[in-house]
């Protein structure tokens, strides 16, 4: 009585996230059950790693029992012989985002038609990974009716990390209806409301540091926890981050304690070179968190070790920002212009300087004198210090243009460096 009552509910909830389509019946959507391998579709997916995978999609969509299969086979209701590895989910996903009604149904109509304990976590994922916002809602309310439906303690932690995966696979795809985000945020329980600010940090992309960003003082989910979200999505990508996002964060610098403390995390962690002057000042709080969180924005910042003294650190910023103010931006003038030696002079002068670390980065990268084997080794060199991925959309766009064996290579291993990678040319060992 209790399995049928929560998958009432179930269809229930399907039916308000997607109006045009109503709820489906376990008679009228699913196809003949199986438990069986398929082996034409297990043939079409094994071969995925030996072709194009756009064409194994395609491949997919042409065979009728396809989305069945796949959804069963993804709840782990289904059988096959086939290991399902990275190019197999990947190319499965694809297809089912191309049928999204159709798998959408599937899912709500397998999951009537399975056994006890039901795949609830499974169901979520594959929806998530639709990548439709508005299966946010759908989602939500499928965490609540799993928590229901298991027992003990963990019931609600173990639904809201369902909740936290399938939501993070949904924000990798799409993040970018605000009003979706904060809707569901603002009516989930507390522990979900965490669960669904831990999936956008899981994710990561820009659209998803902005949702994050838009709770800070909404008082939905604590603004500690929220900035320690942001600092730890935002640190797996070293460079400036989204403006919006930054000034949310720099406006907390100036809050009660706690707050200056994961601000000054998460202004370090975004690359907010704008707010390095506040963060000198915080080398002289009263909180040791604070102090320490600070010294830690500013070296992050700038990749220099100058101690915790906010004298020295003052000195060398405003030192650096004059320079930047007044002698950088005739020094990115004579790189791009005619004569070989002052390429190579100022080549020499910017890649001398720290500050601002991510700007500077994407300026040298954007003025790469390409056919230059005298000043183009320089500017990489410095790029390689500075490690800041600004500097890669600009490199890949330079890569494509030259014409130059090893000025490509040189970029190749800057590249390299960058995301982190161990760098194959022998000049790339500057990047230590």
């Amino acid at each position: 009585m209790r399995a049928a009552a929560i998958l009432a509910a179930v269809a229930l909830v399907a039916a308000p996230a997607h109006p045009q389509h109503a709820a489906p019946s376990a008679s009228a959507t699913a196809s003949p059950r199986s438990d069986a391998p398929d082996p034409r579709l297990d043939a079409l997916i094994a071969a995925c790693s030996a072709v194009e995978r756009e064409q194994t999609v395609h491949a997919l969509l042409r065979e009728r029992n396809f989305v069945t299969w796949a959804v069963r086979l993804r709840l782990g209701l289904g059988a096959s012989r086939v290991e399902w590895d990275e190019c197999v989910l990947d190319v499965t996903a694809r297809a089912l985002r191309s049928s999204a009604s159709l798998a959408r149904d599937e899912i709500v109509a397998q999951l009537f038609e399975a056994s006890e304990p039901l795949p609830f976590a499974a169901a979520m994922n594959v929806l998530g990974e639709l990548g439709d916002e508005r299966d946010l809602a759908m989602l939500v309310d499928w965490a609540a009716t799993f928590a229901a439906f298991l027992e003990g303690e963990e019931s609600a932690s173990t639904a809201a990390e369902a909740l936290r995966e399938s939501c993070a696979r949904l924000a990798a795809l799409s993040a970018r209806d605000a009003r979706a985000w904060r809707r569901e945020i603002e009516r989930a329980s507390e522990t979900f409301r965490v669960a669904l600010v831990r999936a956008l940090a899981d994710c990561a992309s820009d659209d998803a540091l902005v949702r994050l960003s838009e709770q800070l003082g909404q008082g939905h989910v604590n603004d500690a926890v929220v900035l320690a979200e942001l600092a730890r999505a935002a640190r797996r990508a070293d460079r400036l981050h989204d403006e919006q996002v930054r000034r949310s964060v720099r406006a907390l610098l100036g809050a009660e304690s706690e707050l200056r403390r994961e601000a000054a995390l998460c202004a370090g962690a975004l690359g907010d070179e704008e707010a390095a002057r506040e963060l000198v000042a915080l080398l002289a709080d009263a909180s040791s968190g604070v102090r320490s969180n600070a010294l830690w924005a500013l070296e992050h910042l700038t990749g220099r070790r100058l101690g915790a003294a906010e004298a020295n650190w003052s000195r060398w910023i405003t030192a650096e920002t004059d320079w930047w103010r007044d002698e950088a931006p005739s020094l990115l003038r004579e790189l791009g212009g005619a004569d070989a030696r002052g390429r190579v002079a100022a080549a020499s002068a910017l890649v001398a300087h720290r500050f601002p670390r991510h700007t500077l980065a994407a300026e040298l990268a954007a003025a790469l004198p390409l056919n230059d084997r005298g000043a183009a080794p320089i500017v990489l060199a410095g790029l390689r210090q500075l490690r800041s991925l600004n500097a890669q959309a600009p490199l890949e766009r330079a890569r494509a243009q030259t014409q130059d064996a090893a000025i490509r290579a040189d970029i190749d291993a800057t590249l390299a460096v960058l995301r982190g990678l161990p760098a194959r040319r022998g000049g790339a060992s500057e990047s230590q």
